[in-house]
């Protein structure tokens, strides 16, 4: 039977809501939930930058025998990359069903994007997914690390970060990182400045913000553009996950913004700084909002977990004690030779943070019934 790759549409939204309960599972332990409808329906029908024509979804389908087989999905977004902007997205979703792997459906899937969108980016993927778009010629992005600021470990937590190599031994553990913690938060230095501007919180962004904005898109070689029609959508229409929206003011003027968010209650005790933004050379702005989302989750939570593409708030994040865990290794697919040879061009300064693509979304605990 002939698989058919084709761009979903809005009659087959209850279809695919089908497929991720068969990829994601459902029940108390299956994390379809947390993917549909709310999230779902905020990213591809409510998202302010998917005009697709008539109908059409910013989805791709693999059909087989008619019953969906595959899926990737694109989150569409305003791309600024050198002097151009783009009609671009961040690649999500890539699902093939366990019965149709082998068949180069992801390829088909992914090559799709590659012909639809000017500059279409990924992040985080699976290993599976990066060796299929090495097969499209993609163009590496700057390496990127997701940062962790430990402020008080349970032993489940701990767990989490190094896995179950220590058995019964976690909790001995979990206490000798807390002192190791709070001695070095106790000296310190840079958590005991003051906080010189006026930090505020907001129900919505304005034309203050699309002013900030344009003026400082040439400091970035790359960026999604952060405009109020994209940072509204972003952190106040998502049913989902409540965000934290804070900004920064010296002498009236708008300095920067930082958006923060405490766990949803499926997840482990974790704050996030999801996102952040000011003059790239603004380090004392930038310095003040990392220190501001610091003392706003206090001890409420376990750690705080972050992550930056710039060199120079990497820097400040260690400074304060943030550790580097993880690595994520971006790249960009473009089919347009122009294009790609500007993307090319600014490969190493492009601008992300946790708010871009869907890296922050409800991370599922396992153990959410135990202490956290």
């Amino acid at each position: 039977m002939e698989t058919i790759i084709r761009q979903a549409n809005k009659d087959d939204i209850k279809s695919i809501w089908t497929f991720l309960d068969q990829a994601y599972g459902t029940g108390q332990k299956g994390t379809a939930r947390f993917k549909y409808p709310d999230r779902w329906e905020w990213q591809f029908l409510d998202n302010p930058f998917a005009n697709e024509v008539g109908n059409k979804l910013p989805i791709w389908l693999a059909i087989k025998d008619k019953e969906i087989v595959g899926q990737i999905c694109v989150l569409p977004a305003r791309m600024k990359v050198g002097d151009q902007t783009y009609n671009g997205g961040w690649a999500c979703d890539l699902i093939v069903s366990p019965k149709s792997r082998g068949e180069g459906i992801g390829y088909k899937l992914s090559e799709s994007l590659y012909k639809h969108y000017q500059v279409c980016v990924g992040i985080g993927m699976a290993n599976s997914t990066r060796r299929i778009w090495e097969k499209l010629d993609p163009i590496p992005l700057r390496q990127m690390h997701y940062y962790w600021y430990p402020i008080n470990l349970h032993k489940n937590i701990l767990r989490y970060f190094i896995g179950n190599r220590f058995g019964a031994l976690h909790g001995a553990f979990a206490k000798l990182a807390n002192i190791t913690i709070s001695i070095k938060r106790k000296f310190n230095r840079l958590l005991k400045q003051e906080i010189k501007s006026l930090i505020q919180e907001i129900a919505l962004f304005g034309e203050e913000i699309d002013a900030l904005s344009e003026g400082t898109y040439r400091d970035y070689g790359a960026i999604v553009k952060r405009e109020s029609m994209f940072l509204n959508w972003r952190f106040f229409r998502n049913k989902e996950l409540n965000y934290h929206v804070f900004i920064s003011k010296n002498k009236g003027q708008i300095k920067g913004y930082i958006v923060v968010r405490k766990p949803h209650p499926a997840e482990l005790n974790f704050g996030h700084i999801v996102d952040f933004f000011a003059v790239r050379n603004d380090i004392d702005t930038i310095n003040e909002l990392i220190l501001f989302a610091i003392k706003f989750f206090g001890t409420s939570v376990a750690a705080i977990k972050c992550t930056t593409s710039m060199i120079n708030i990497e820097y400040l994040l260690k400074k304060y004690g943030f550790i580097k865990f993880e690595k994520l290794r971006p790249l960009a697919l473009v089919s347009d030779p122009v294009i790609k040879e500007n993307v090319t061009r600014v490969a190493q300064d492009w601008f992300m943070t946790l708010a871009d693509q869907d890296l922050d979304q409800v991370v599922f605990n396992l153990n959410t019934s135990q202490p956290t």
